[in-house]
């Protein structure tokens, strides 16, 4: 076991690596990359990936996502302490072949990572990288969202076992069970993004405004699900897509917890609650008790406790 992050092996690789004897990125695929030299080299016979001053690049992108990637494990450190870490790689999507999408930046890979044997594997997606890549170039501070991106991965990584058992409920083809894993991404992504929002970056910005919320999205969510015949794939898609997972679960969680530990951490967490809504500051150290307590809030004490926002009947349990 590793007795401080210093001592974690981190290896950030290009996926495809532009390099490899396979690979079919070509040089317009990464023209959005500052300073990236599009022009084969006619003397030594080679196509833009293949010159120096780009292989340069690609060795300084993986070194750049190490760097923000370890600050992170630092600030995270008095979680991730116990954990045992044999492996921990990150896979840079620098030609958006792998995810595409708009919205993503990084994710943290659990069908392709292991508790027990200590390896966990993350991506970082070309949104976050260009972000990387545009602050180094004009000497800029990344802003909040970006700063704090692998923290919501790492507590993801925390969250490991949790989210292997709410992939279940997405995998199935049973309505009842789809809504349950909607919920959950509720419970996934809220404790995920406690670390973002509980240092002040709010959407939304008091507990009411968020309930209110969450009973609404849910209520639209059930309306357009069929629970009298077999889900599919693009079904499931449909009852998962948007990004109130992000703004609403957080408070969800706050609420939750306070019930939980009522007769341990009300005060923490209430004042906690009443800190966010007056914008007023959250100490670090209790920033990172409030997300350990989460972590502890299973999935099926989570749905129960769902219920009470919800008339009864409305949850599938």
């Amino acid at each position: 076991m590793d007795n401080s992050p210093e001592d974690l092996k981190v290896f950030a690789y290009l996926a495809p690596h532009p390099l490899d004897d396979d690979s079919i990125i070509e040089g317009d695929c990464l023209t959005w990359i500052p300073g990236f030299l599009n022009e084969e080299d006619e003397e030594e016979g080679l196509p833009a990936t293949y010159r120096e001053c780009n292989i340069k690049i690609y060795d300084e992108i993986e070194a750049l996502t190490e760097f923000h990637f370890k600050n992170s494990i630092k600030n995270m450190w008095p979680l991730l302490s116990k954990i045992q870490f044999q492996s921990l790689q990150i896979a840079i999507d620098i030609s958006g072949i792998i995810n595409n999408q708009k919205n993503t930046s990084a994710s943290y890979l659990h069908n392709k990572s292991s508790q027990i044997e200590g390896i966990y594997t993350f991506s970082l997606d070309r949104n976050l990288l260009h972000s990387y890549l545009q602050a180094k170039a004009n000497n800029t501070v990344l802003d909040n969202y970006d700063l704090s991106v692998w923290e919501h991965e790492l507590i993801h990584l925390l969250d490991h076992e949790e989210i292997l058992k709410g992939t279940l409920y997405g995998l199935s083809d049973a309505p009842s069970e789809n809504f349950k894993y909607f919920f959950l991404k509720f419970r996934q992504e809220g404790i995920a993004h406690l670390h973002y929002v509980l240092n002040g970056n709010l959407k939304i910005k008091n507990l009411d405004t968020a309930i209110k919320d969450f009973i609404v999205f849910a209520t639209e969510k059930k309306a357009k699900l069929d629970f009298s015949k077999p889900t599919n794939q693009a079904i499931v898609e449909e009852l998962l897509s948007g990004f109130e997972y992000y703004n609403i679960g957080p408070w969800i969680i706050l609420d939750l917890l306070r019930d939980q530990w009522e007769n341990i951490h009300y005060e923490m967490l209430n004042d906690c609650i009443a800190n966010l809504k007056s914008n007023q500051p959250i100490e670090k150290e209790t920033i990172l008790e409030i997300i350990k307590l989460g972590l502890q809030l299973d999935s099926i004490t989570y749905l129960k406790m769902t219920e009470k926002y919800f008339d009864k009947g409305f949850m599938p349990l």
